[in-house]
């Protein structure tokens, strides 16, 4: 029989589960991605997050959410990483877009854009939002695999 005492004190380590991680855990529960159609639905919810400032219940859903998308995605479409500038760099070669052109649709400063570009600034939160949705594809794209980050 498992001693009482020793339950109780390993759940008082456990954070409470708040009202927000439990809403969202019911419209799209946490659980392995095992279909196309699955991971669609958990980009839209990962779009929509993105687009807006969190609780600390919301991001932690959003972390295993990610990590959900990102194991799915490494095991079914396998994809070097590549840094935010050569994304970038790509997307605006596909739509013909120079840094002015970029400049002018996303609103984003052209000497913001060439510092990204060049690799010497990250894109904020909200330009990956701004670009994400200027070229349709996930925010996620923009995002480095967390392997592939260095402490």
């Amino acid at each position: 029989m498992a001693n009482p005492t020793r339950t109780r004190s390993r759940n008082a380590a456990v954070r409470p589960v708040g009202a927000s991680f439990v809403a969202l855990n019911a419209t799209f529960p946490l659980r392995p991605i095992r279909s196309a159609a699955e991971l669609a639905a958990a980009h839209g919810v990962v779009e929509g997050l993105m687009r807006r400032e969190l609780d600390a219940d919301e991001a932690d859903y959003l972390d295993v959410l990610s990590d959900l998308v990102q194991k799915f995605e490494r095991a079914e479409h396998p994809m070097p990483d590549a840094a935010e500038s050569d994304v970038l760099r790509l997307l605006m070669d596909g739509r013909g877009l120079s840094q002015n052109g970029l400049a002018k649709q996303s609103g984003i400063a052209q000497s913001t854009l060439s510092a990204i570009l060049a690799g010497t600034r990250s894109l904020t939160k909200e330009q990956v939002v701004t670009l994400a949705a200027l070229f349709s594809v996930s925010p996620v794209v923009f995002l480095p695999r967390p392997d592939s980050v260095t402490a």
